[in-house]
């Protein structure tokens, strides 16, 4: 595996988000002895993680790979509304369980969204989330609003 690592804004802030929220989680989990927190804690490196080994993009990859030897590459708007929608159901009884995290286990919901929506590449997202705004693409203004919530969350208990 080469892991020579080529940055660009993008990548930084996503790294940066993701181990600011990481750590952040992690304190909270040690203060209040929450499996809740240490879960997001273990999310938030897997997405700081993602963003240093760029897994998102391979599994767009892989799975455009097998949906195309299958022939259902054109029909995948069905798995990735069936994706999305499972992810948002989750959401919705993540958020109902009123864990003491609600707000940033929502967020992560969204960060969570947006890997699954990098991941299926629906065109029309991609032109959204990838589209330029100063040194960063919005997705990057999204993951550091995000993680911004979660550190939030966390830190004011």
């Amino acid at each position: 595996m080469n892991l020579t690592l080529q940055t660009n804004p993008t990548q930084v802030a996503g790294l940066l988000a993701f181990a600011a929220s990481t750590l952040a989680c992690i304190w909270a989990a040690r203060r209040e002895h929450s499996g809740g927190w240490a879960a997001l804690a273990a999310v938030h490196a897997a997405l700081w993680l993602d963003i240093l080994l760029n897994t998102r993009h391979r599994l767009h990859d892989f799975v455009n790979a097998g949906l195309s030897a299958a022939g259902l590459y054109e029909s995948r708007l069905w798995l990735q509304a069936a994706l999305l929608l499972a992810l948002a159901t989750a959401s919705v009884f993540a958020w109902r369980a009123r864990h003491r995290a609600g707000l940033a286990v929502g967020a992560t919901m969204v960060l969570m969204a947006l890997v699954l929506v990098e991941a299926i590449s629906w065109h029309e997202s991609d032109r959204v989330l990838y589209t330029h705004l100063g040194p960063l693409l919005l997705i990057a203004y999204a993951w550091l609003v995000c993680a911004a919530v979660v550190v939030w969350s966390a830190l004011r208990r």
